[in-house]
Parts: structure tokens; C-alpha cells; sequence
């Protein structure tokens, strides 16, 4: 059976990361005009967006800081968030996801993060040094990390987008501990690191105690 070319959009697939799927999300904008009824009497579309996203597998260590750019603009796309997710005994894996601009935009503002290798390795990996967890019986079991921010657009008078910008970037790293042992785990956030879900209990069954916690660091603009 064929299979057609997925597409690439944001320019990531390689010796670290290979392409496993694609998505274009395409959408057009309406405006209607309305009768005495509430019936609609004309319609006009314009500008043609698309949301588009990519996944990925991870085979050698990456450079999430210097290969995740908040901002940057690869074929008239720009890169607006991505997630990571690591967990015990599953490969870690990677998304990005973005949005259309205008042909031949530039990038006046991106984002970058804390260092961080992400390993090929099947396991949980403590993401950008968010934490340090101690406590005997204690083990990472999931730690995953979303980042993202906002694109505003400046429209022309016709409504369509004429300059695109990047602002209110965030990243977010959530962590799952399991407990083996009497000892509840001591999760220390690092430095610039804020809790915003603290640890809490999520599992009380017959098997052993999940933890949880949420902790959020805030990248700072730099101008291209």
C-alpha cells in the first residue's frame, strides 16, 4: 500500500528527531451580512490560516533549546508551542505545532529555554533541571513539558494579517513520582522555577502512591 510524504513543517527531522506525522488544520475566515430575519443575504471569506503541527521520535540526543525556538519562522510558518513527554519504559517523543503568516514575514522576538538533552533513552528524564526529588522509595515514573505563546496579528483593512508577532511564552513542566515506601517525596523546584500545582496525592488505591506536581518557568524575549 502507498504511503503519501508527510510534511515537515517545522524543519526538525534529522540525525535527532525523524518525522512521524503532520498535520495542516486549514481554516478560512467569514464575514456575513444578515436580513430583518437573521437570515444570511451575503457572505465573503478571506484569509486562509492554517494550524499546522508535527510529531516525532526522538533516536539521539536533542538540543531542545537551540532546535525549539519559540518564534521562529521556517516556511512561512511560525513556531508557536511544543511538548515533550518522557515516561518509564516508552520512548520519549516530541511536537511542535504553529501558525501560517505572511509570505516572507521575519521574526522580530523569539524565546528560548534552560538547557536541556533530551535523550533517546525509554525513561522518565527530570526536563530543564525544574527540580530535585529526594526520598527513598521514590522514583520518576512521567516528567513532560509544554511550552508555548501567543501569536498577535496586526490586520490590514481588509482583515487580513499584515505583521505577526510572538508574546507570553510560557513553559510548563509536570512530573508523576511513584512511592514505595513510607517516605512521601520531596520535589524542590530549581531556581526561577514556580510550583503552580503543587505535589499531590493522585492514586490512594490498592497499588502503591502517585504523585504529581506542575511547575512553571517563564522565558524571557530576545530580539532577533
Amino acid at each position: 500500500m502507498a504511503r503519501g510524504a508527510k510534511n515537515d513543517y517545522f524543519g526538525l527531522s534529522g540525525t535527532e528527531l525523524k518525522l512521524n506525522d503532520d498535520a495542516e488544520n486549514a481554516s478560512i475566515q467569514t464575514a456575513e451580512a444578515e436580513d430583518e430575519r437573521g437570515d444570511t443575504t451575503a457572505r465573503a471569506t478571506f484569509e486562509s490560516l492554517t494550524a499546522n503541527s508535527n510529531t516525532y521520535s526522538v533516536i539521539a540526543a536533542f538540543d531542545v533549546a537551540a532546535g525549539l525556538i519559540l518564534g521562529t519562522i521556517a516556511s512561512d510558518i511560525i513556531l508557536s508551542g511544543w511538548d515533550i513527554s518522557t515516561s518509564a519504559g516508552t520512548p520519549p517523543s516530541v511536537s511542535a505545532k504553529g501558525e501560517s503568516v505572511v509570505t516572507g514575514s521575519t521574526t522580530d522576538y523569539t524565546y528560548t529555554v534552560p538547557a536541556q538533552s533530551l535523550l533517546p533513552a525509554s525513561s522518565a528524564q527530570i526536563l530543564f533541571t525544574a527540580f530535585t526529588l529526594s526520598g527513598e522509595g521514590c522514583n520518576l515514573t512521567a516528567c513532560n513539558a509544554s511550552c508555548s505563546c501567543s501569536i498577535p496579528r496586526a490586520k490590514d483593512e481588509n482583515g487580513e494579517t499584515a505583521y505577526t508577532s510572538v508574546a507570553k511564552a510560557q513553559l510548563e513542566v509536570t512530573a508523576e513520582f511513584i512511592q514505595n515506601a513510607d517516605v512521601v517525596p520531596t520535589v524542590t523546584p530549581s531556581a526561577d522555577w514556580t510550583t503552580v500545582s503543587p505535589l499531590t496525592l493522585t492514586s490512594v488505591d490498592e497499588g502503591y502512591q502517585t504523585h504529581s506536581i506542575t511547575l512553571r518557568f517563564t522565558p524571557t524575549a530576545v530580539a532577533a
